[in-house]
């Protein structure tokens, strides 16, 4: 099946159907009459579930480490609303280590080979107890089967509410 037959497969608007006219013209569907009752779309499933997953995170965490300033944007857009931290404004990950004093955090750098290795020398610089790191599977569980692979992605997911 092609693209466009897809496309139209999964298309929310209403087919033109051949009517018994004589003249040979169509119209359009009779549920297209002005007076029937619309339904738009709903968000899709996972990103209703990932707003879920982050409001059970804002109350599971006491704060959140990021990359940079897009990624704690994309953080409170998505409704996270304890202190976040970002790695481009510590002056050095060893102070940014040093100033984190919650007793819950989780670490949200990007889904990638980059944000792993980050991750990594941020859980050897933070204790154990203060780092959950179940918070960041379940996170990377819901983003990436959706080509999404950092956290400053949700300020496109989520920018408009539904």
């Amino acid at each position: 099946m092609g693209e466009r037959a897809a496309l139209q497969r999964f298309s929310t608007e209403p087919d033109e159907v051949p009517t018994d006219r004589d003249d040979g013209h169509r119209e359009l569907h009779p549920s297209t009459d002005p007076t029937t009752l619309v339904t738009y779309r709903r968000p899709p499933t996972w990103r209703t579930d990932l707003l879920a997953l982050v409001a059970e995170l804002d109350d599971a965490v006491d704060a959140a480490i990021v990359e940079g300033p897009n990624d704690r944007r994309g953080l409170r857009t998505a409704g996270f609303t304890k202190r976040v931290y970002t790695c481009s404004e510590a002056g050095g990950l060893a102070a940014l280590a040093s100033r984190i004093d919650e007793d819950r955090v989780v670490i949200l750098t990007d889904f990638d080979p980059a944000g792993r290795r980050l991750n990594a020398r941020l859980r050897e610089l933070l204790d154990d107890s203060q780092v959950d790191p179940e918070w960041r599977r379940k996170v990377g569980a819901a983003l990436t089967p959706h080509g999404r692979r950092d956290i400053e992605s949700l300020n496109n997911l989520f920018r408009h509410r539904w």
